[in-house]
């Protein structure tokens, strides 16, 4: 190889060779500095983003405790409620019979009703069982008019005057068993005739038939109260009193605060059978109605005697709250039913609203749906009411979803659980999650609130874009290695619903998701779900007792962009770079070896001889001399040698310094000293290039170590060249801008850490993602301004007692959560007021009842005292009193000695006036029946005086004379027949009487009897009561001593009575002070 070609080579290596060496040292340094930064950064955003989400779930958590003790007020509530209204209606049917009872009890005492049945029996008799006649009619004037007035003021159906022979001679509606006979009637198997059973049997006990259909009133069911009516002590007939259910219908349909699903029926038994008692109204079909059959377990124990309450399948098929208890209604085997659905009762309504309760906290709190389930597995509430509302979730269709075996879970834990995401067939196959926790009684689950989560929430966490550039994302895996978050790149394919429906594109199963889900945390370059070269940070992630992979990734060519641009300018600078230095090499080449030719030119004709030969030059060529002398053509070939020597040295030392450059290392210089010429510039160009690579290199190095340390003070030189210069001054340029961002900010956080949220960052020089960043932070400071406002002013508003101005504005995540809890506060703060001033007001009067009740306990109590004392001295008079009756005993002895022989005499008296008696009694019988021959008489004289004026007004005036005399006849035989009615009632009287009189001889001549026993048996027991008079009188003086002891403890009662007045007093002016304080509250 020629010389020329030799050195024109090395010179191209010398310049190619450091250049690619410093080029690809810059590059690789870069690209670590880069990647480590980039790295930094993915970890803080995954670590940001696992806090999150962990209180996230902390929060989901602490809503279902929240949510259950809300549950569980309202529970309580409800089933005070619920039981109060029971007991109430039950109350109020027992009293409505109870009046119903009182009432016959009253009336049939009356001595206007038994003159009205005895004159009514009497007129229908007469009149030959008929009651269309005068004297019907007559007597129906006289006493119809109150009977019918009573009858309807005290809302009964019908009011009925029954003869004890059966015979129904009064009734105030007028319908067809008016008239009728029940002992051999249509009327026999009527529950009237039942109810007439009853009332004569009873003597003087009232009767109450149950409820029966009655065909007079067109089958109506009708219930029957009877009672006896005497006549001078004579049962002369029955009371009756019939009603209809339309108050028991009235009472127990009324369903005041307890909205539409709760009813109250009645179920009685009657004849061995159990039905309706009232209509029902939830369900209107004809069958639930009074009569109709009804039986169940509840009905069963109520009607045994029991009461309780219970959760039942009610006749809607859904599950419901029954309370039963039977009720004591005199000859009534009865109970009271009062249901509610579970739904209704535990899902309050605000007033003035159309939502419940739980409607509105689901969607103030972002929840999918909402769940209350029965411990047996029956879903009794939902928001959404999809299909599985009113399944069963441990033996229904939806046993097997993550929702049936989270009951399951909890039911068996009695804790809060979680459910993993997963398709859920009532939400159309959406993936969904639940959390759910039971409400414990007695360590017994009384239901299951379970939530069911909605995604959204997650995805913001996870979707928050800033310092993800255009390329980066975050998103969660599941053991199954399908999405638990919405992917920023692909959600057609990785949102977690795309990923459950199809999994086979939307499966995420990479080194990352795989090392994660195996609890590891780590970083690593690998690729992504998608097939792309990323940065990716992973790390597991525990919700609940579930292991989620939380992954941060960045695409490589993003995160090492700046990377490429240096890559790009070292291109640039290496291929415009490479013509310059090969026609450099070119050049100095030429230079060098063509002296270097004509000398060896010269040399080959030496060698051959020819010393004539001369070296080509003008004037100012250095080699000249050669021509001039061919004597010094020795000294030329030395230095030729020694040139040759010395630029093989100088390649040496490049190529040194060139394979340092390549490993790094660009201390190694070439040695120029020694050097003169071209080959000195050309050691010290190469020098130069190395020199200045490595200050460019640790220059950019140091920058970027501090700027790596949070340090922005460090700068490059400013005394750099072409390429290297603007790599220079585009650091610096990127450190000023971000320097600059960076006090910006910190102004604005100092000045809002010190209150001062008026400052803000100008956007006017700001371009990028440093706008945004501004234009973000200054929204931040304006929300926190606007928040800050309203907070003032609802802590104002509140210092201020006004409780009725809640925050009103539009906020997001943190400040909504803030502003729902603040309002929330306010409202439980009224609610709380409410309640304490309504307590107040029942503490004051309750104060003052005890004030008066305390004060009249105090008189009480120093009356009582005086009474103790009066006793005590009463006593004492006892004492002396027993100590005489001993003396009287012995008296009395020897008096009722004597009193047996007289009680013997009048025993015999007695037996002849009972004798006496029943000979009057006889007679009077006798008297009675020539009256009633009287009677007819009479009336039959009435009819022939009647007959005898038709003829007498047939024969004209003829008959005008007879007429007057049948007309004189028929008004004697009227006043013969009142007469005869007057002597009838004096008789009847009189039998009464005697009879009564001779049964109470004949009592006392048994009591004689007796008498003359007991005598003898009051010998023995006054004698004992001698003896005994002398105990007496011992235990009087012990009694003597403990009514003493008895007046010193009431004294100091008294003196306690007092103190507890002036307390109560004091107590009424606390309540007053307290009702004070709350009247400086504003509130609705």
């Amino acid at each position: 190889m020629k010389i020329g070609t030799q050195l024109l080579i090395a010179a191209l290596a010398i310049s190619f060779i450091p250049v690619a060496i410093i080029g690809s040292v810059a590059l690789l340094n870069g690209r670590h500095a880069l990647s480590n930064q980039a790295f930094s950064q993915l970890n803080s955003i995954r670590q940001v983003k696992k806090a999150q989400l962990e209180e996230f779930f902390l929060e989901q958590q602490s809503d279902m405790n929240v949510l259950l003790n809300m549950v569980d007020m309202f529970r309580q509530n409800a089933y005070q409620k619920f039981q109060a209204v029971h007991e109430h209606k039950k109350a109020q049917l027992e009293w409505y019979f109870k009046e119903r009872l009182s009432d016959i009890r009253v009336l049939s005492k009356s001595h206007a009703v038994s003159q009205a049945l005895a004159q009514f029996e009497e007129g229908f008799h007469l009149e030959s069982q008929q009651t269309s006649g005068v004297a019907w009619q007559a007597i129906e004037e006289k006493f119809g008019v109150e009977l019918k007035q009573y009858q309807e003021e005290h809302d009964y159906h019908d009011l009925l005057l029954i003869g004890k022979d059966g015979d129904i001679v009064y009734t105030a509606a007028k319908g067809s068993d008016l008239g009728q006979n029940l002992l051999n009637g249509a009327l026999k198997d009527s529950p009237l005739n039942k109810a007439f059973q009853k009332g004569q049997k009873s003597l003087v006990e009232i009767a109450l038939h149950d409820f029966e259909p009655y065909a007079p009133a067109k089958n109506q069911y009708l219930a029957f109260i009877t009672a006896p009516i005497f006549r001078s002590g004579k049962l002369i007939g029955v009371l009756a009193l019939s009603f209809s259910q339309d108050f028991i219908n009235t009472t127990v349909q009324r369903r005041e605060g307890m909205g539409l699903p709760y009813e109250t029926y009645l179920v009685g038994q009657l004849n061995g059978q159990t039905s309706y008692r009232s209509n029902r109204v939830i369900n209107e079909k004809a069958q639930q109605v009074i009569g109709y059959p009804k039986s169940g377990e509840d009905i069963n124990k109520a009607l045994a005697g029991q009461s309780g309450v219970a959760v039942k399948v009610g006749s809607t098929g859904k599950l419901a709250l029954g309370a039963y208890a039977p009720l004591q209604i005199l000859g009534l085997k009865w109970c009271i039913i009062t249901t509610i659905a579970l739904e209704e009762l535990l899902t309050p309504k605000w007033v003035g609203q159309s939502d419940d309760f739980f409607s509105q906290y689901l969607r103030q709190n972002d929840y999918y749906d909402l769940f209350m389930i029965h411990p047996q597995g029956e879903i009794f509430y939902s928001v959404k009411h999809q299909a599985d509302y009113g399944t069963n979730l441990l033996s229904g269709e939806y046993a097997d979803s993550q929702l049936g075996k989270l009951l399951q879970e909890v039911l068996q834990s009695k804790t809060f659980g979680m459910s993993d995401f997963a398709p859920y067939a009532p939400s159309n196959n959406k993936p969904s999650a639940f959390i759910a926790q039971p409400l414990l009684h007695n360590d017994e689950v009384e239901l299951v609130v379970a939530l069911q989560l909605n995604d959204t929430t997650i995805n913001q966490i996870m979707q928050q874009r800033a310092g993800m550039g255009n390329t980066g994302e975050t998103y969660l895996v599941g053991r199954d290695k399908l999405m638990r978050s919405n992917s920023y790149l692909a959600p057609e394919t990785h949102s977690i619903e795309a990923s459950f429906a199809d999994p086979a594109n939307g499966t995420v199963d990479t080194e990352s998701s795989r090392a994660a889900l195996a609890g590891e945390t780590d970083q690593k370059l690998t690729r992504n779900y998608l097939g792309y070269l990323v940065l990716s940070a992973y790390t597991p992630v525990k919700v609940s007792d579930k292991q989620w992979a939380l992954i941060a990734e960045i695409k490589q060519t993003e995160a090492l962009a700046p990377i490429n641009t240096l890559e790009l300018w070292t291109t640039l600078v290496v291929v415009f770079g490479i013509p310059v230095m090969i026609g450099v090499a070119w050049w100095l080449t030429r230079r060098v070896t063509q002296p270097l030719n004509q000398v060896v030119e010269v040399i080959n004709q030496l060698a051959n001889g020819t010393l004539t030969c001369w070296i080509g030059s003008t004037s100012k060529d250095k080699n000249a001399s050669l021509g001039e002398n061919n004597n010094e053509i020795s000294l030329m070939l030395r230095a030729t040698v020694e040139m040759s020597e010395t630029l093989q040295r100088v390649i040496l030392d490049i190529q040194k310094t060139v394979s340092a450059a390549k490993r790094g290392d660009l201390t190694p210089r070439v040695e120029t000293q020694s050097l003169k010429g071209f080959m000195k510039e050309l050691g010290e160009s190469t020098n130069q290039l190395v020199a200045t690579t490595s200050d460019v290199m640790e220059d950019i190095t140091t920058v970027m170590t501090a700027l790596a340390q949070g340090c922005l003070r460090e700068r490059t030189k400013d005394d750099y060249e072409c390429i290297y210069a603007e790599v220079s001054t585009l650091v610096q340029k990127t450190i000023e801008n971000l320097e600059k961002i960076i006090n910006d900010i910190q102004l604005v956080v100092d000045s809002a850490s010190r209150g001062e949220l008026d400052n803000l960052i100008n956007l006017y020089d700001k371009q990028g993602f440093s706008k945004d960043l501004s234009h973000a932070v200054n929204a931040l400071v304006e929300i926190q301004k606007n928040f800050n406002n309203d907070i003032g002013m609802l802590l104002e508003n509140l210092k201020n007692g006004d409780l009725t101005q809640p925050i009103q504005t539009e906020y997001a995540g943190e400040f909504d959560k803030i502003k729902q809890n603040a309002n929330s506060t306010i409202e439980k703060l009224v609610s709380m007021l409410s309640e304490i001033s309504l307590i107040a007001d029942a503490v004051k009067k309750t104060a003052s009842q005890m004030e008066v009740g305390n004060n009249s306990l105090s008189n009480r109590t120093e009356t009582q005292a005086a009474s103790l004392e009066e006793t005590a001295a009463a006593m004492e008079q006892l004492t002396a009193t027993v100590a005489q009756n001993a003396h009287h005993a012995q008296t009395a002895n020897q008096l009722v000695l004597s009193a047996a022989e007289v009680a013997e005499d009048g025993g015999l008296v007695v037996r002849e006036s009972v004798e006496t008696m029943r000979q009057v009694y006889e007679s009077s019988n006798k008297m009675l029946d020539i009256i009633n021959v009287i009677n007819g008489i009479a009336f039959q004289t009435k009819i022939l005086a009647l007959n005898a004026a038709v003829e007498a007004a047939h024969a004209g005036e003829h008959g005008r004379g007879f007429a007057v005399v049948a007309a004189e006849v028929r008004n004697l035989a009227q006043r013969c027949a009142e007469a005869a009615q007057e002597i009838r009632a004096l008789l009847e009287d009189s039998v009464s009487n005697i009879e009564t009189g001779t049964i109470l001889v004949e009592q006392a001549g048994e009591s004689m009897d007796d008498i003359i026993t007991s005598i003898g048996r009051v010998t023995n027991i006054i004698s004992e009561v001698s003896a005994a008079s002398s105990e007496q009188s011992q235990g009087i003086k012990q009694i003597n001593i403990a009514i003493t002891q008895m007046d010193s403890m009431t004294q100091q009662n008294a003196a306690l009575v007092e103190q507890a007045a002036a307390n109560a007093e004091g107590l009424a002016q606390q309540a007053a002070k307290l009702a004070d304080a709350f009247g400086q509250f504003k509130f609705n």
